[in-house]
């Protein structure tokens, strides 16, 4: 590493945590290094300059890494009073929630992660217990383990972390309000889901897999296909992972592409999504497609990338258009027809809206392998397919 950078560092080390020796202080910035891609000057004999990686410091990581708790907690404290409880986070959330400041790059106190973007999808590394480390490592929040991975994590996760630890003085029941459904998201089965904003709307960024209704009822399921045709009440399906050559048992494909409903279950009163939370309307869904250009290109959007025969993702070739840049992260999951058959895996995502057509179908929006459309189509209620949550405004 660059001397002057090393020495400046180290000074910057030293002033948060004077106790230090020299070698503290050298194993701080030595574990706190990144290895970058660096243009280098041609060595002699050679007439093109090189790109090679080169260790650089990560001035943010050091200095956080030398002060732990104390620099956290001042990193945490908006309102500058010494503590970090929930003012400071209610103080967090008018920036990260204000689709005005949220999302932008402009260096400001409230980017937690030290990517310079405030809020918003961007992620960087970022060392939560402080052992000078990247790893996978979890949280309990509201009595569920939450997953955060260290070398990934934006600046609402890292609140998320922090306002459920020991850092935290203020007052746990307006901490739970105001990160509900902010800190990730369980069901009534107690399935963990990762949450994505798009514009002002908080999403479910996987399918829903719960087996139960909101009150604690079972939904049925393992209807025949005659059963799946003539039903009017809430029933549930799961492609048959036998008919699929890259998933091998039932709880991989629940865990990848979630749970196949009907129609009417969407809509039954004991409720399908978590509390606080509801499935889109018709009207939620133009006004995603709207902010993401236009039904046109909103799909690639929201589709995840790479393809089946490219050995690098869940959709066909050509998956057109995909890019997953809203975060929404759709994936192919088929759909059960209204007369039992299971198609289309790999091919399409099917997600129900809330809204009536007539009455034997309703509204509902698909994503292709073909296209990066986001198209609106009317659907039998007794097709099987997947379901988003939203957050209640």
């Amino acid at each position: 590493m660059a001397t002057p950078q090393a020495a400046g560092i180290a000074a910057y080390v030293w002033a948060v945590n004077p106790d230090l020796s020299v070698s503290e202080v050298m194993d701080i910035i030595r574990s706190t290094a990144e290895a970058r891609a660096t243009n280098t000057l041609a060595p002699p004999g050679k007439t093109c300059h090189e790109v090679v990686p080169q260790p650089v410091v990560d001035a943010y990581a050091a200095v956080l890494l030398a002060g732990g708790s104390d620099a956290r907690r001042a990193l945490l404290d908006a309102n500058g009073n010494g503590t970090f409880d929930h003012n400071d986070i209610e103080k967090f959330l008018e920036v990260y929630l204000d689709t005005l400041k949220a999302d932008t790059l402009d260096y400001s106190r409230f980017d937690l992660n030290g990517d310079g973007i405030t809020g918003g999808r961007g992620k960087d590394r970022f060392d939560l217990n402080m052992n000078g480390e990247y790893s996978l490592i979890s949280q309990t929040i509201e009595g569920e383990s939450f997953p955060f991975d260290e070398s990934s994590v934006t600046d609402l996760e890292i609140l998320c972390y922090y306002a459920y630890s020991d850092l935290y003085s203020g007052d746990t029941e307006n901490r739970r309000e105001l990160l509900d459904g902010l800190c990730g998201l369980t069901d009534i089965d107690g399935n963990v889901y990762r949450v994505v904003i798009i514009d002002d709307q908080w999403w479910m960024a996987e399918n829903l897999r719960t087996t139960r209704y909101r009150n604690g009822e079972n939904i049925r399921t393992n209807l025949s296909d005659s059963e799946w045709e003539f039903t009017t009440s809430g029933a549930y399906a799961i492609y048959p992972h036998h008919d699929v050559d890259y998933i091998n048992s039932e709880s991989e494909m629940i865990e990848t592409f979630g749970l196949l409903y009907n129609w009417y279950s969407v809509v039954d009163t004991r409720g399908l999504c978590p509390e606080g939370w509801r499935v889109p309307s018709d009207a939620d869904w133009l006004l995603l497609e709207t902010y993401l250009g236009g039904g046109d290109i909103a799909g690639g959007k929201m589709k995840t990338t790479g393809t089946l025969e490219g050995e690098d993702g869940l959709w066909h070739e050509p998956n057109r258009g995909a890019t997953n840049e809203s975060g929404f992260t759709g994936l192919p999951g088929g759909v059960r027809l209204s007369v039992g058959d299971f198609r289309s895996i790999g091919n399409s995502g099917n997600w129900w809206s809330s809204m009536e057509d007539a009455s034997y179908s309703a509204w509902y929006r698909l994503l292709s392998y073909y296209t990066s459309s986001l198209p609106r189509f009317s659907g039998f209620k007794r097709n099987g397919f997947s379901v988003r949550c939203m957050r209640n405004e």
